[in-house]
């Protein structure tokens, strides 16, 4: 039995991608390997990790005591974590749940993209394959490497089609109706249930993006949504009532996400980006360089991130001499091609039967609205992507917020769904005229493959052709370097001519038969994709990543522990320059975890110190403790450990002559050794101290620390009003000034009464008072009583809480104050009253406006023709 074209078709252009992607994801789906590659482990592993241990024992948690001291947790949009998808560690192993987040939003994303190309007029199958050339491209295979950036690439696109698709409900109710009193009301039978979840999908996705991660991606994904609007309504947009119900499910939204949003305003005044931002020079180094598109031509012309010698990155001028953001933003040379049709004039039709192709009941000027949206958003999306290449950056940068603001080339978001809403319109055209435009988009593609096939020839026979890479390639990678350089752009080249040759019969089979030359052509651009952009989704075998690292024995769990080579704490150390069995990144991966670097450590619930997340939402405090250790020498940097409880060190070298640590341990392996060294004289982790100084500022406060006369059981230094870190003293000659006040006491003793991650109650008794210093990184969600009165938490030791205790016998609690947590959980069970009431209420209103009309399927379809109307233009595919 022959089923009908209607239900083959999803099948048809459904099954490449996800067949193809579920492949290339399997072991990554049953637990056998895991993603690695830069931020994915180093940076947001260590996160979940320990947001994980915290679901296990029954908290959510407001900070980390496994990271840097106890920093931030619920507060860091970077750690995501009020994610509905965070439920999952508690299902899941760890490296199962982590892995999950990403492979779930790669097979959500084309939906997204799909919704708002049929909003904007495409068919089903144009829009289906602006979806796939979404999810397949450069810039969403880099976000792999993103925790916090990935689920918000997926939603931003859901987000403007909700918008834009409720503002045509709403439009549609205005222009049928005179007598409507709201833009709200929309009559027909349909209209109820497609209002309700439309509402409800603009207050969800924009709840979503709120906690996905990013606040950036989703201030761009608004724009995107509000300037879709924008675009398509034109002075209509102007209108007010039309946006009365997205504000509503907006403001749902926010409310959903309250508890994030609450927790990130307590943390940002006294993080290290909330207090001093980022320079001009940190912001030029996340830019667009223009150069960086002639990687659209070949993908990684620029070098592999997978790799660390032959074949290795090092196009470090074009980024600002760092590693890219995005690893590459190639999309694809079938959706160029289909791009460059997009914006050409439109083909003369021919009009003898059967020229027409399976889309033809989509009118010819259907697709125009989109082409111009698509264009508007890549033009949009350069100009902020370029960042300090943009000559009017500098203007951009005197907007408020703006300077909180790192890498420019994250608002690369509305280019890439402008590219491939417009290469949708190419495919449009394609499928409208497989005669006209799908001729001419076979001679391009042809063209590219003589093109490419010239290229693999120039690279692989022509003499001069490694003199040009040699002059490509800066100096510092050697001749054996380069050419490996020359014959891996070969082989790229060479493989992409046959991709090329294969995607002209995938289209030349488009004029007999279109879908089954639709589903191969992007098939074939599914595949040319995955296997092209390989390396930035590289994955390690999850096994490795399960077992204990040999050393972690001689880390006992309470002991805090200092990594000197990570953040080069104790100056830089190059992983790299080891050696290794092949050029695969996945040996430095390794290596980071068999050499107990924080990310594994904190998997096994090790507690490490200074280890602070890149993003500059750390504790203000705990990062002039970086600064103030970096500028250190050995000796007083065992010094400043010793002031802070820090119990075990790991060196990368042996320390310098005077330092003296003892080395409990020594482990060799990839042609290096690793160090463990037991920290003389670390205070423990609570302790009473009878003398409290107040230093004048920063600076003198880390050079009385480092002073060998300084005894930090005894005496506690904390700062006055100055807290700027900008003269921190190399030497402890230059901290030796005198206190601005002291009081002073004979010794107390401490009794823990109890102790957990958030919380330290203990019984202090001293003859003449002091205070109570507790060995966690300041931070302002403390709080702290004494007798149950309101005491302040003063920052002690640069980066140290303590709490003075007058004389006598007193309880002090230092604990989070969860009050704004149940405060924001309270709001979000609002906001989710709220979204429910209104959708139930749009749609009563939807019940009670039906009038005659109340079963055209146009009046119900939530599109808005310019001209004929937009669905009776689309046909199944």
């Amino acid at each position: 039995m022959r089923l009908p074209r209607w239900k083959l078709s999803p099948l048809l252009w459904g099954a490449p991608f996800y067949l193809l992607l579920l492949f290339v994801l399997w072991p990554v789906i049953q637990g056998a390997e895991t993603f690695f590659l830069r931020d994915a482990f180093n940076a947001h592993l260590p996160l979940k990790a320990a947001q994980a241990h915290a679901l296990s024992d029954g908290r959510m948690p407001l900070v980390a005591p496994e990271l840097g001291g106890g920093q931030p947790l619920a507060g860091n949009p970077n750690a995501v974590p009020f994610y509905p998808d965070n439920l999952l560690y508690l299902l899941l192993p760890l490296l199962g749940a982590f892995n999950l987040h990403f492979w779930l939003h790669w097979l959500l994303a084309p939906w997204g993209v799909y919704w708002l190309a049929r909003e904007w007029g495409l068919s089903r199958s144009a829009a289906w394959g602006a979806g796939v050339f979404y999810a397949t491209g450069g810039f969403f295979a880099s976000l792999l490497n993103f925790y916090n950036l990935v689920a918000g690439a997926a939603l931003a696109p859901v987000l403007a089609a909700a918008l834009l698709a409720y503002s045509s409900l709403a439009y549609s109710s205005l222009a049928d109706s005179s007598a409507a009193t709201s833009g709200l009301a929309l009559s027909g039978s349909d209209a109820k249930s497609r209002r309700r979840w439309i509402f409800a999908a603009l207050a969800g996705s924009w709840a979503l993006l709120l906690v996905a991660g990013d606040p950036a991606t989703a201030v761009v994904a608004l724009g995107l949504a509000v300037g879709g609007v924008l675009l398509r309504r034109g002075r209509e947009a102007l209108r007010l009532r039309i946006w009365g119900a997205p504000v509503v499910a907006l403001a749902g939204g926010t409310l959903l996400a309250a508890p994030q949003i609450i927790e990130f305003l307590r943390i940002l005044p006294l993080s290290y980006r909330g207090h001093r931002g980022f320079s001009e020079s940190g912001q030029v180094v996340g830019s667009l360089h223009p150069g960086q598109l002639l990687e659209w031509l070949l993908p990684f012309l620029y070098g592999r991130p997978d790799r660390m010698r032959e074949g290795a990155f090092w196009g470090y001028e074009l980024y600002g001499g760092d590693p890219p953001i995005f690893f590459t933003l190639y999309p694809g040379l079938l959706v160029l091609a289909l791009v460059v049709l997009a914006l050409l004039p439109r083909l003369r039709r021919k009009k003898e039967a059967g020229t027409e192709g399976p889309e033809a009941s989509v009118a010819p000027e259907g697709w125009r609205p989109c082409r111009r949206a698509g264009l508007i958003f890549v033009g949009a999306g350069f100009f902020l992507a370029l960042g300090g290449f943009n000559p009017l950056w500098g203007l951009l940068q005197s907007l408020p917020g703006a300077g909180l603001l790192r890498y420019p080339v994250k608002l690369w978001l509305p280019a890439a769904v402008g590219l491939v809403l417009l290469a949708g319109v190419g495919l449009q055209r394609v499928l409208d005229e497989p005669k006209g435009a799908g001729r001419q988009l076979r001679h391009w593609l042809l063209a590219l493959a003589a093109g490419y096939a010239g290229l693999w020839l120039l690279l692989s026979f022509a003499p001069p052709a490694a003199a040009w890479v040699r002059a490509a390639v800066p100096r510092a990678f050697g001749d054996v370097f380069v050419d490996n350089e020359r014959l891996r752009w070969a082989g790229l080249a060479l493989l992409t001519t046959v991709a090329l040759v294969v995607m002209v019969v995938a289209v030349s089979a488009l004029r007999r038969r279109p879908m089954v030359g639709g589903a191969l052509l992007l098939a074939v651009h599914v595949a040319t994709q995955l296997f092209f952009l390989g390396p930035a989704r590289a994955t390690d075998e999850a096994a490795y990543y399960r077992q204990p690292p040999p050393l972690l024995e001689q880390l006992p769990p309470e002991a805090p522990v200092l990594h000197g080579s990570a953040d080069a704490l104790f100056g830089r150390y190059d992983l790299r320059r080891g050696r290794y069995p092949d050029a695969s990144a996945q040996w430095i991966e390794r290596r980071i975890f068999r050499d107990l670097y924080p990310v594994a450590g904190v998997l096994h619930h090790r507690r490490y110190e200074l280890n602070l997340s890149p993003e500059g939402l750390g504790s203000f405090f705990s990062r002039v403790a970086q600064d103030a250790v970096r500028r250190s020498s050995d000796e007083e940097r065992l010094r400043l450990l010793s002031a802070w409880g820090v119990q075990r060190l790991l060196t990368h070298r042996p320390l310098e002559v005077g330092a003296a640590a003892p080395v409990l341990a020594v482990q060799q392996g990839f042609g290096g050794e690793l160090r463990v060294h037991a920290v003389p004289g670390a205070t423990d982790e609570v302790f009473f101290v009878a003398e409290v100084r107040t230093a004048a500022d920063m600076g003198s406060v880390v050079g009385l620390l480092v002073s060998p006369s300084f005894d930090p059981t005894r005496t506690a230094i904390v700062a006055g009003a100055g807290v700027d870190s900008e003269a921190i003293p190399s030497s402890a000659e230059d901290g030796g000034s005198s206190p601005s006040s002291s009081s002073r006491s004979r010794l107390g003793s401490v009794e823990i009464l109890r102790r957990e991650a958030e919380q330290l109650e203990v019984r202090v008794s001293s003859p003449e008072g002091g205070a109570v210093v507790w060995q966690r990184a300041w931070l302002p969600l403390y709080r702290a009583t004494v007798d149950g009165r309101e005491q302040t938490v003063e920052v002690a030791n640069l980066h140290r809480m303590a709490v003075r205790v007058p004389a006598g016998e007193h309880v002090v609690r230092i604990a989070t104050d969860r009050r704004p947590l149940a405060l924001g959980t309270g709001l979000s069970a609002l906001g989710l009253l709220w979204v429910a009431g209104w959708a139930w209420w749009l749609g009563k209103g939807a019940e009670q406006g039906s009038g005659g009309k109340g079963d055209d399927p146009s009046e119900a379809s939530g599109s808005v023709s310019d001209g004929p109307s937009e669905d009776a233009r689309i046909a199944a595919p």
